[in-house]
């Protein structure tokens, strides 16, 4: 799963400054809870290697 971030990141980073994604803030513990409830699933654990 690392090497998929790592290539992401670096496409990211490569992108000219006009084309910068935008993403928005992480979400809230109770926010991802209440999702996963709704849609009766579990999401993977928080990979940010930050």
């Amino acid at each position: 799963m690392d090497d998929r971030i790592a290539r992401i990141q670096a496409k990211l980073a490569a992108l000219p400054s006009a084309e910068k994604p935008v993403l928005n803030p992480a979400l809230a513990e109770q926010q991802v809870s209440s999702f996963e409830d709704l849609h009766s699933i579990r999401l993977p654990e928080n990979l940010d290697s930050s």
